[in-house]
């Protein structure tokens, strides 16, 4: 999985792109612009005409308020923010109007806006290759695309943004792929840009989004399973897993497995943590051997700390009975070198028929 690193704050990675630098072009774009601004006679006649018709006009006198100097020494030019039923626009004191990628301050604050080319100014999405281009001198990087949002007030967003029902990252332009903002990694379809929540097959891996989009990692519970999510990458486990020095086994689905497992006809026990037991167990009403290493239950004769034990085919111990010539004791040790009844049996365990106490017969 590939992730870049946006800082919001003093830092950058070496694999993000730097917000002060974009500022910087954008400031130089604008500026570009806005000195390039002409006139279209037709669009401006068309709302010189609505207002003529006494529609509403509203105009917010810019040119009242403190306007900064752009990084080269310009002064931005004044005007007023027009309003008619086509919508707004900003009108300069000669009478022009705005077209194209303009930055307007009001009450002291910057503001990025797109007006069509009759001056109109643009709200929602719109397509912004050759800005974008601007920003990164002449190209539009892979992991970005050249969607630019404008908010319903005309500003350009920018960070987290709410478009219907889904969330966008706006950097201006809208992030896709796998991007880490402010120290979380999130995933932002490569098509819409639209962040990921819940469940995504990504790369030939599942991943999993919280619904603040944030990629989860370690053991979660999600629906009624606990699933684990690697801690580096976030990408789902299945099959066996060592964690934190202890097994467990995650299904095909993900979902942790306890109880009785059986894979490739060896049987495992894992507890209602998920953890694999190993040792004797009891479980239910019976002991069960589950080799130290593996884990796989014994079945049959195994010889266990030096003593003998028997494991029957359901891999439950067996005790106080006979086994063939060989007797179980009630902690289920093999007896030796003593009697059971009138039966005694050998160092080896096994039972030696007409013992006069001496030697085997």
């Amino acid at each position: 999985m590939r992730r870049r690193v946006m800082s919001m704050g003093n830092g950058m990675s070496e694999q993000a792109r730097s917000f002060s630098s974009k500022w910087v072009k954008l400031w130089a774009c604008c500026i570009a612009v806005v000195a390039a601004v002409a006139l279209s006679t037709m669009g401006l006649g068309a709302q010189a005409a609505y207002a003529d018709q006494g529609a509403p006009v509203e105009s917010l006198n810019v040119s009242a308020l403190t306007v900064d100097e752009d990084v080269d020494g310009d002064e931005l030019t004044p005007g007023y923010w027009m309003q008619s039923k086509g919508g707004w626009w900003f009108e300069y004191e000669d009478g022009t109007y705005a077209v194209g990628y303009q930055y307007i301050e009001t009450n002291g604050e910057g503001e990025f806006y797109y007006f069509d080319q009759n001056g109109w100014m643009v709200t929602g999405w719109h397509w912004g290759s050759e800005f974008v281009e601007l920003l990164y001198g002449g190209y539009v990087p892979a992991d970005v695309s050249s969607w630019l949002y404008f908010k319903s007030s005309g500003a350009m967003a920018f960070g987290w943004e709410k478009v219907g029902n889904a969330w966008y990252y706006l950097d201006p332009d809208m992030l896709i792929g796998w991007w880490e903002i402010d120290g979380v990694p999130y995933y932002l379809d490569p098509t819409t840009g639209a962040m990921a929540t819940g469940w995504k097959w990504i790369d030939d891996a599942w991943y999993y989004f919280a619904g603040s989009g944030a990629m989860q990692t370690g053991w979660q519970w999600i629906g009624n399973a606990w699933y684990y999510l690697d801690a580096e990458t976030g990408a789902m486990a299945t099959g066996w897993a060592e964690i934190d020095g202890t097994w467990y086994y995650l299904g095909t689905s993900g979902a942790m497995e306890t109880g009785w497992l059986n894979q490739g006809g060896t049987w495992y026990y894992l507890n209602g943590s998920g953890a694999m037991q190993t040792g004797w167990q009891i479980i239910g009403a019976s002991w069960y051997y589950l080799n130290t290493e593996s884990g796989a239950m014994a079945t049959g004769w195994t010889e266990i700390d030096d003593a003998w034990y028997y494991l029957g085919a359901s891999g439950a111990m067996e005790s106080n009975r006979w086994v063939g010539d060989y007797y179980l004791t009630a902690s289920g040790a093999m007896a030796t070198n003593t009697w059971i009844g009138n039966y005694y049996v050998g160092e080896d365990g096994k039972w030696i028929p007409n013992y006069d106490g001496n030697a085997a017969a």
